[in-house]
């Protein structure tokens, strides 16, 4: 396998540059509270992260399955821990997808089942997400009349409500009629023009993503719905798990009213990981409510477990899953397809 340089150095600029944060708001008294923290901290918080990536391989499994494609959790796990390192390692997470298109490819699903199956777990994640962000957005409104002082926010809430809206409407009617009633108010753009091909093909794979969804038993779809929760809920406890240790007053709404926002600014990020953004809106987020060494002590345990830890326990797996391992199960499941 050859070894891309650009994607090492880019790699090693993203962590540098997602230390800056830290640095900046690090002193004596952030490197006291690192070098007193508790064993029995570190422990939950790696627990949380094994639950996370075990209710993801949970996930993957039980969609596979509605595809007829059968993938053990001893091999989901490894699979998952690749994804989420390739994710980890690229802009906006572009590469967990491209990961999991490859991975699954390789044990006998083509290209277009193989999206939908991912598109799939998008759904799921997106269902979850809106639900916590909205549920706890109104919370913070209703009950404490307080929100982050961040503007977008108002935005992201517009847009949870409209994606909302658009998936029911998608899924309890005339799917393909809502689709093409979307392209044709879009085709006034010149953009969309440009790009209706690459739209079309995204709709139509996210339908086949739907019709996958829909033709499970609702039992079925509740256990994928709450291996999601599963996965993103030890996300959010690892921050509010933080946010306990250093004494921070912090409600839980705020902390996953904040989170989503930080997890947005990753995505938007043009480095790995959201380096330096994700560090500076987590500064404006929690900076009324923390001292400066609080604030850098949770922004370094919070990124070595949403972070780094995905780099480096993840990276051995997906090398493995990409073909340097002798016995790549993907392979011979190949071979036999």
């Amino acid at each position: 396998m050859n070894i891309n340089l650009r994607f090492w150095l880019l790699l090693l600029l993203a962590i540098a540059i997602s230390l800056l944060p830290i640095w900046y708001f690090m002193n004596g008294q952030a490197i006291h509270l690192i070098s007193e923290i508790h064993l029995q901290l570190l422990l939950g918080l790696t627990a949380l992260m094994l639950l996370s990536w075990l209710a993801e391989a949970l996930r993957l499994h039980l969609i596979c399955a509605g595809v007829a494609l059968r993938i053990p959790l001893r091999s989901a796990l490894p699979l998952v821990m690749a994804a989420e390192f390739a994710g980890a390692a690229t802009p906006a997470a572009s590469g967990m997808g491209a990961a999991y298109l490859v991975f699954l490819y390789r044990r006998g699903l083509n290209i277009g089942t193989a999206a939908a199956v991912l598109l799939a777990i998008a759904i799921t994640d997106l269902l979850f997400l809106i639900a916590i962000f909205l549920f706890s957005l109104l919370y913070l409104l209703c009950f404490q009349n307080s929100l982050p002082d961040v503007r977008i926010i108002l935005w992201l809430a517009s847009l949870s409500f409209g994606t909302t809206a658009l998936l029911f409407a998608i899924w309890h009617f005339q799917r393909r009629r809502i689709i093409r009633g979307i392209d044709r108010r879009f085709l006034r753009f010149s953009w969309y023009q440009r790009y209706r091909q690459r739209i079309a093909l995204f709709f139509s794979r996210f339908l086949k993503a739907l019709e996958l969804l829909r033709a499970l038993p609702w039992r079925q779809r509740g256990k994928i719905f709450l291996s999601a929760a599963g996965y993103w809920t030890p996300r959010y406890l690892v921050l509010w798990a933080l946010m306990q240790y250093v004494g921070g007053q912090v409600s839980v709404p705020y902390i996953v009213v904040s989170q989503t926002l930080l997890n947005l600014t990753s995505q938007l990020s043009f480095l790995p990981g959201g380096a330096g953004s994700v560090g500076a809106a987590y500064g404006l987020l929690f900076g009324a409510s923390l001292s400066q060494a609080d604030i850098a002590f949770s922004l370094l345990g919070w990124r070595l477990f949403t972070y780094y830890w995905y780099l480096f326990l993840g990276m051995p797996w997906f090398f493995y899953e990409w073909g340097w391992g002798k016995e790549h199960p993907g392979k011979h499941q190949r071979k036999s397809v």
